[in-house]
């Protein structure tokens, strides 16, 4: 079974996807069969030179379980959300798909409102045309990059997080609202993995019933701390020169900068 194992930090001399890899899994993702293609964007920040910025906004504004001193050695990520359409877009589409939001459904007086009583409204509506197609774009993404060789790894808490996420990059989308909602980041070596052993298990059970669940499935997963958020010891990873996985302890793992960001963290600098 070929897993795609959550990476959270890249190697020195890890290389970006090439060109054309990402091309190739940013045309596989946006032809994921979907109901509603408005609003729908894909941002790379790296094209931008906005990288590394990037990764400070996780490491500082949402909590993103990574290592901020290594992911900064990954240079490319993807972050697949939500803009107003553009106005010539909105009004040649009038009349034939109801489901185009105004602008003020995204932003109003500086606030961002994708969240706000009209989304309470059209909750269903938005899940169903949305976000079910948004998950499966991206993971179409990743694992197109995985069948090409490359270490990837998901973020979904930042769409938590999107009113500092237009503070801190407002103005590098010209002043326009981007509603991040999942990223995708990948590449060549990764050095730090959490990877939850549980899913080997998958492999073990029977699936050829009428009802299929994973629920009865032992966890391996032990409390390492309790608080606001309970952060789990699960195993952590590195590669060796041939990508294959070699077992760390948290200790290590945590010693190479693996933590939750500051959202979850009290007195504690060793919160994983």
């Amino acid at each position: 079974m070929e897993l795609i194992y959550q990476t959270i930090g890249y190697k020195s001399d890890n290389q970006n996807p090439s060109k054309q890899h990402i091309e190739t899994a940013t045309r596989n993702a946006l032809s994921v069969p979907m109901n509603q293609r408005f609003h729908f964007r894909i941002w790379f920040p790296e094209r931008q030179g906005l990288v590394e910025k990037y990764w400070q906004w996780c490491r500082e504004h949402t909590h993103y379980t990574m290592s901020l001193p290594l992911m900064k050695y990954c240079g490319h990520v993807a972050v697949f959300g939500y803009m107003p359409a553009r106005d010539k877009v909105a009004q040649a589409n009038m009349g034939r798909d109801a489901a185009v939001y105004p602008r003020d459904c995204f932003v109003k007086d500086g606030r961002i409102n994708w969240f706000g009583d009209w989304f309470n409204e059209r909750r269903m509506e938005l899940i169903r045309d949305y976000y079910l197609i948004m998950g499966s774009s991206a993971y179409e993404y990743a694992r197109t990059l995985k069948q090409l060789g490359y270490f990837t790894g998901f973020g979904s808490c930042i769409h938590e997080y999107t009113q500092s996420f237009y503070d801190t990059f407002g103005d590098d989308f010209d002043g326009e609202p981007f509603v991040p909602v999942v990223m995708v980041h990948s590449g060549t070596k990764a050095a730090l993995i959490k990877h939850k052993t549980t899913r080997q298990n998958i492999n073990d059970i029977d699936v050829g019933g009428a009802l299929v669940e994973v629920e009865s499935q032992p966890s391996d997963k032990q409390t390492l701390f309790d608080g606001d958020k309970s952060f789990k010891n699960l195993p952590y990873y590195t590669t060796d020169d041939d990508g294959s996985l070699v077992g760390i302890t948290a200790e290590q793992a945590r010693e190479m900068g693996a933590y939750s960001s500051i959202i979850y963290r009290n007195s504690s600098e060793n919160f994983l």
